[in-house]
């Protein structure tokens, strides 16, 4: 899966306003208009890299463990983070193994019911 490797801590990003991380994802089919990063929807941009699902719980948890554990959600943007499912669903395993309690808010433009 192909995101921006800066993970940064924001409060806006969260439905609620809760602490968080936010990462954002690399390449999105939907095109929408007035889209809020259309840099992001092309998976090949230039601050993208590519990362496994566990580089990608490391990186989750070495922010994590830095900030003490004062932080407990992670926003996913894009992009449209939906896009790398498989990979995306495996490296959240991964970090809610090691921290259960952990909140995941996913942004996406895919429908409900088309989320494999």
């Amino acid at each position: 899966m192909k995101i921006i490797p800066v993970v940064h801590f924001s409060f806006n990003d969260h439905p609620f306003r809760k602490p968080s991380f936010v990462v954002y994802f690399c390449g999105c089919p939907h095109r929408c208009r007035g889209c809020h990063s259309p840099q992001l929807q092309d998976p090949d941009f230039e601050l993208c890299t590519e990362f496994s699902a566990e580089e990608f719980a490391d990186l989750i948890l070495g922010y994590h463990g830095r900030m003490q554990g004062r932080v407990k959600s992670l926003v996913l943007l894009g992009g449209d983070p939906v896009i790398y499912s498989e990979e995306l669903e495996r490296a959240l395993r991964l970090v809610k193994e090691s921290i259960p309690s952990f909140e995941v808010v996913l942004y996406t433009g895919f429908l409900f019911e088309e989320i494999p």
